[in-house]
């Protein structure tokens, strides 16, 4: 909450100045770009936690308990090899760009990957763990 609190701060700003002021604050668009990055990226992760994300349904209407439990456990483990695959992907890119400054902000680019990686690996480990527990018949389905 508090993020979504200071990106609609900085984007206020950003609004204030550049249309009531005449005199735009050059670190606003940059800054809210990586709020909004870290924003979503978190969220995933924690709709992640509570099983939040979408999917389709229809196989799972017509299967019974037992064998939704084993498609569900699929998955989830599917969505944990794309997002740990995804968190690598992004480490990767983060050590490329390290160097690479923002042009407003003096942080490194590569804070931004770092931060995709970060909940891509969490998105990852969650999925990965409800699929065991699954298995072992530890979730209700």
């Amino acid at each position: 909450m508090g993020l979504l609190i200071l990106l609609g701060v900085v984007v206020f700003a950003q609004f204030l100045s550049r249309y009531v002021f005449n005199h735009s604050i050059g670190w606003t668009e940059e800054g809210a770009r990586m709020l909004l990055v870290l924003l979503v990226f978190m969220g995933a992760a924690g709709a992640a936690s509570r099983r939040g994300h979408i999917c389709v349904e229809v196989l799972e209407l017509v299967l019974p308990k037992s064998a939704r439990r084993w498609l569900w456990g699929f998955n989830n483990l599917l969505s944990a090899a794309f997002f740990g695959y995804v968190a690598w992907l992004a480490w990767q890119v983060s050590q490329r760009v390290w160097h690479s400054h923002m042009s407003t902000l003096p942080l490194s680019k590569g804070w931004v990957y770092v931060i995709v990686t970060l909940a891509c690996a969490a998105m990852a480990f969650r999925m990965a763990h409800q699929a065991i527990t699954l298995w072992r018949g530890k979730e209700d389905v």
